[in-house]
């Protein structure tokens, strides 16, 4: 396995774990604290980096995996 390939799996697997957190996150806050708008924007926008992030890192691979099998 190439280190193109581990790190890849590293920054997916890091990015899921944002994802997962902040949407526990807020969900907690707006269990628990409904009035406290900007926590709760601050929880989407990571959410919202993290998935805008993951669909780019999706696509390099898929382009990237095209020039390869091209080769």
């Amino acid at each position: 396995m190439s280190l193109l390939n581990v790190l890849e799996i590293i920054v997916i697997g890091g990015l899921f774990g944002l994802e997962f957190f902040s949407v526990i996150a807020w969900l907690v806050c707006m269990l628990t604290d409904r009035k406290n708008l900007q926590r709760r924007k601050k929880y989407a926008t990571m959410c919202l980096v993290s998935i805008v992030a993951l669909i780019l890192i999706m696509i390099v691979s898929v382009i990237l995996n095209f020039k390869r099998n091209a080769m």
